[in-house]
């Protein structure tokens, strides 16, 4: 298996062919969120509002600061750390592994926990 398509936050994956993002995009937005006039970049864009991660047969792809006003974060849910995590030996060249990879870390760097404990390891090499 090569990964191709797009993870929804719940962890359900859409597969999809290389070169027909656009077309699976398109038909998600119709069929999951009743957005029959979105199409094409707009639907992929829909989309990465929405949290979904996209496999593309080069790379991994995922947007982490919403176009929503305010603007929020939008992270991992468990559901797509546990796919990403299970499927890195499903990664189609080491491109989108990589690519992977670098959600899992955007995703732990985004997290409150995360954040604070970078902060206080600054302060405590600050002090010394």
């Amino acid at each position: 298996m090569s990964l191709c398509g797009f993870l929804a936050p719940d962890g359900v994956y859409t597969e999809c062919e290389p070169w027909s993002h656009m077309e699976t995009a398109g038909n998600l937005v119709r069929d999951l969120y009743n957005q029959d006039h979105l199409g094409g970049m707009q639907a992929e864009d829909y989309l990465y509002e929405k949290g979904y991660v996209f496999f593309y047969s080069r790379n991994a792809q995922k947007r982490f600061r919403g176009n929503v006003s305010p603007k929020i974060i939008l992270l991992l849910s468990e559901q797509q750390k546990d796919f990403i995590i299970n499927n890195l030996s499903n990664a189609s060249n080491d491109s989108q592994r990589k690519d992977m990879i670098e959600i899992l870390e955007w995703d732990a760097d985004y997290r409150e926990d995360s954040i604070l404990s970078v902060m206080e390891v600054k302060l405590l090499n600050e002090q010394n």
